[in-house]
């Protein structure tokens, strides 16, 4: 039977459940009509009898006997179905183990393939680190090494630009004394139209250096002498220039003396210290 088979059949079977559920439902509501005097008569006894509450206990009692039917009654039907899907799981299990166990194969032979490579590859990727160890620790000595022979090489190239620059300069004190020597010996030869050698040239202008320092100390000596007069100057007319000022401030402070007819004496000192 098919799914789609038995779809339909538990539709059918739902609908006439709920059919039997609506005639239920109207026979209950029928003999609850015809239950109110019955519970009406049931009280009235028990009222004569002394029994009240008879009829409750029984009610309760019938409940609870109609509850535990259902119960049992849906533990046996869910004991049922289980066991049917449960036995309905195995089958299928069963079944899709029988489709799979012949793609399983092949995957089982790839799996035990995949093993040996992985194997391989392990044992590859140690050599690999093992190789690569030993080449960072080759690199890293070598490196060390250029960078020591860098270092030399540099020394030496400054020790051999520095004993260059050394040579040229000698070679020109060399070659200045050999001229020294020629002007100093050939008359013909002279340094410049206006000094013969070197030394001639040296001694002109160690002269000339004593002549301009002999003037500046001259200089020197004449500014000491005349300081002290000078600063007196400056002092002298720092002086006239406040008493000037002193004088023009009275001036403009007489104003209105002069419109009172009073005349002021226009005095002027002047104290300079030459």
């Amino acid at each position: 039977m098919c799914i789609r088979d038995r779809y339909k059949k538990l539709c059918g079977i739902l609908q006439e459940i709920k059919a039997e559920l609506v005639v239920l439902m109207n026979t209950e509501k029928s003999l609850r009509k015809g239950s109110d005097a019955i519970i009406v008569e049931m009280k009235r006894i028990e009222l004569e009898t002394g029994a009240v509450g008879f009829y409750k206990l029984e009610e309760n009692r019938e409940e609870i006997s109609n509850q535990h039917a259902v119960i049992n009654r849906d533990k046996g039907i869910s004991l049922a179905k289980l066991t049917e899907d449960s036995a309905k799981l195995k089958h299928l299990i069963e079944s899709r183990r029988t489709q799979l166990d012949p793609l399983l194969k092949p995957l089982t032979a790839l799996k035990d393939q995949c093993k040996t490579l992985e194997a391989k590859y392990n044992d590859a990727k140690q050599q690999y680190d093992s190789r690569m160890f030993k080449i960072e620790n080759e690199k890293a000595g070598l490196q060390s090494d250029v960078d020591k022979l860098g270092s030399e090489y540099l020394k030496h190239e400054s020790k051999y630009h520095t004993l260059g620059i050394n040579t040229q300069i000698t070679e020109a004190f060399q070659t200045r004394a050999a001229n020294e020597v020629t002007y100093r010996t050939m008359a013909d030869k002279r340094l410049s139209t206006q000094y013969k050698s070197y030394s001639e040239q040296l001694k002109a202008r160690t002269a000339e250096l004593e002549k301009t320092l002999k003037e500046a100390k001259t200089q020197q000596r004449a500014v000491r002498e005349t300081a002290d007069q000078n600063s007196k100057q400056i002092i002298g007319f720092a002086n006239m220039k406040k008493l000037l000022e002193i004088k023009l401030r009275s001036l403009n402070g007489t104003d209105g003396a002069h419109e009172r007819g009073v005349e002021e004496p226009n005095r002027l000192v002047l104290c300079l210290i030459c």
